[in-house]
């Protein structure tokens, strides 16, 4: 594609040759990456079946608290960050700040603290967002790692629903899904990469797991139990994303993993952990891509 970007003659030897090189070297890191994957969606498998087996045993069992008295303030939360968010963006814009965006857009978290205006104490708003320690900072983290491998099987149905709609939709004249953060160019400067992981890695496990797996799905899970509130917040998750309709089945599916993950665990952590991870992968394919 590069190459054709020239006449015949235009470029050296020297120029043409480090074009081929550079590809080829991008394409051989891309093509390990996607072993790598392939490799971790079939110890996956593995743990995904060990789960079954010990759920059904009883060994596992989930740790999310449920809440006897309504939670409503929780469901407002996502109304009130949805306000922030669109808020902060219409600032940004016309202010002209948005090289300021990665930093301003934390505020949006502050819609998680709408359950103590309406009354909640500290400690049952934090249980409810699951903004607790459970067994321990560490354990948390290695469990949301676990159980992120345990998943990759769905994350990988969801991704391959996407492929097919996209496919499908593809013939029918529709957009396949995409990302603003794509449509830059993220490798111009190391500041810019440094950007779009903190959005993409730091930003959004915490504040969208705080809203979706924390007040949304707590709320969801106290009216209709563990697999409606899973689809339902997944569901939300993901057509509130910027990629499109295409999009929707991937994302819903990334967003019931993160709900059982929170279930499993009852914190916050293990589910933000994943989300970390998955985002990291993704941004940094990204980069690759555009470098």
């Amino acid at each position: 594609g590069q190459l054709a970007l020239y006449e015949v003659g235009e470029l050296s030897k020297t120029e043409t040759d480090a074009i081929v090189e550079g590809t080829l070297a991008k394409f051989m890191l891309l093509a390990l990456l996607m072993f790598v994957l392939i490799g971790l969606v079939l110890i996956g498998v593995v743990l995904g079946i060990v789960a079954i087996v010990l759920i059904a045993k009883g060994t596992i069992r989930p740790k999310m608290q449920r809440f006897s008295k309504p939670t409503a303030a929780f469901a407002e939360v996502l109304g009130i960050f949805l306000a922030l968010f669109v808020l902060i963006q219409l600032g940004i814009g016309l202010l002209g700040i948005e090289e300021a965006a990665p930093i301003v857009i934390w505020l949006t978290l502050g819609a998680a603290f709408w359950p103590l205006v309406r009354g909640w104490s500290w400690k049952e708003t934090c249980d409810g967002l699951g903004w607790t320690t459970g067994r321990g900072f560490f354990v948390e983290i290695g469990a949301g790692l676990v159980g992120y491998l345990a998943l990759l099987p769905l994350v990988a149905i969801g991704l391959l629903a996407t492929i097919v709609v996209t496919l499908i939709g593809a013939g029918l004249g529709l957009e396949p899904p995409t990302h603003p953060v794509a449509e830059g160019d993220p490798s111009s400067s190391i500041t810019k990469i440094l950007l779009l992981f903190l959005l993409a890695s730091v930003w959004a496990p915490v504040v969208e797991e705080t809203i979706f797996r924390g007040a949304l799905f707590h709320h969801l899970h106290a009216a209709i139990g563990v697999a409606g509130a899973a689809l339902i917040s997944g569901f939300i998750f993901a057509v509130i994303h910027p990629q499109g309709v295409l999009g929707v089945p991937a994302l819903t599916t990334i967003g019931v993993c993160f709900a059982l993950l929170r279930y499993w665990r009852g914190s916050l952590i293990a589910s933000v952990t994943a989300h970390a991870v998955h985002n990291t992968f993704l941004i940094t394919l990204l980069v690759i891509l555009t470098s």
